[in-house]
């Protein structure tokens, strides 16, 4: 039997990371996570997640930072950024800066728990890292 994906989460608001945390643990998913941007490369490092949801805004650095360190380590794991951004030409700008430092999606604060975990079902099925049992994808949900 295959190992539960492994999913770092990285925002610095105990409160949001408890909550995706429980989230993803009920949609078959291992969660570990951590308030800092240096917390999530050390994590990265040490425990090589399946993939990451990166807060954009993190007190020691942003997510697009440890995007761009995830990234330089040669590994292709799906990547998620979490931001409050709520203006669409801030959200225009992210969905750049997404793009250039090679994550998967933007998702905006507040998150459908439910949609996230969907969709990180989707992009680690077309990495080959899927969990053993079938889960709906977002398209057959909709």
């Amino acid at each position: 039997m295959k190992a539960k994906p492994l999913v770092l989460i990285a925002d610095d608001d105990r409160h949001i990371r408890e909550a995706l945390a429980s989230r993803l643990l009920q949609a078959d998913f291992d969660v570990v996570g951590t308030g800092s941007a240096d917390g999530a490369m050390a994590l990265f490092d040490r425990r090589q997640p399946d993939a990451a949801i990166l807060d954009v805004r993190m007190p020691d650095a942003d997510g697009f930072a440890v995007c761009e360190y995830i990234r330089k380590k040669g590994s292709e794991i799906p990547v998620f950024f979490l931001t409050g951004a709520d203006e669409s030409i801030i959200r225009n700008h992210l969905a750049t800066l997404t793009a250039a430092v090679g994550a998967n999606h933007f998702v905006t604060k507040p998150y459908d728990g439910k949609t996230l975990a969907l969709m990180l079902h989707d992009a680690l099925k077309s990495k080959g890292r899927g969990i053993t049992s079938e889960k709906p994808t977002c398209a057959t949900r909709l």
